[in-house]
């Protein structure tokens, strides 16, 4: 009996081993969804544990990306409508 237990939870442990899981999105498909980026990051901030998935990964690539393209941006018009240039 002990050993028909100890079979099935073996049996049972590698199924859900293989089920499958999320899609991967890339860090462009964050950069264009911002709902999705938002909702992504909060859920991989719920655990220490989830921040280490690809899709965690690749959320916070695509928020530090659009954080420094939005800086470079402003640094770009501040630099245009500054001193002028000779």
């Amino acid at each position: 009996m002990m050993k028909k237990t100890l079979g099935l939870m073996g049996l049972i442990g590698l199924l859900s081993a293989c089920s499958p899981s999320e899609p991967t999105l890339e860090v462009s498909h964050y950069k264009a969804n911002d709902a999705e980026r938002e909702t992504k990051l909060a859920w991989c901030n719920e655990s220490a544990d989830r921040k280490d998935t690809v899709n965690c990964k690749n959320a916070e690539a695509a928020r530090r990306l659009l954080v420094k393209e939005a800086a470079e941006e402003k640094m770009r018009k501040y630099s245009n409508e500054g001193i002028p240039r000779k």
